[in-house]
């Protein structure tokens, strides 16, 4: 079901992408002292899903787009929310997870 109660499962992990990143970003700049009255982060991806069923040699996936909104928006802010995103892309688990080739254990069986 695709209701807006339960998106897709792409749609799930760029949604935890998107918190990954938000919940980083507001917790180092509290840590920081940083004054942050508002946070809005979107991840976007061009998703291709005929790979699956075809030999279609198209990435099944477009790199991520991470649009971060904040107030206030002054220079300092905004220099300083760049900085802890930056941080972000290489150590917030959910991110890093996406940003990363990841080996995969793959385990079938028979359901008991």
């Amino acid at each position: 079901d695709d209701s807006p109660h339960n998106p897709p499962p792409v749609q799930q992990e760029l949604f935890g992408a998107a918190t990954c990143f938000a919940g980083g970003i507001l917790m180092v700049g509290a840590q920081e002292g940083l004054d942050i009255d508002e946070l809005c982060v979107t991840v976007e991806s061009d998703v291709n899903f005929t790979h699956l069923l075809t030999d279609n040699e198209a990435l099944p996936a477009s790199p991520l787009r991470v649009k971060i909104e904040t107030k206030p928006d002054d220079p300092e802010t905004l220099a300083a929310v760049r900085r802890i995103a930056e941080r972000a892309t290489r150590y917030a688990p959910g991110v890093y997870m996406l940003a990363n080739p990841m080996s995969i254990a793959l385990e079938v069986s028979g359901m008991k």
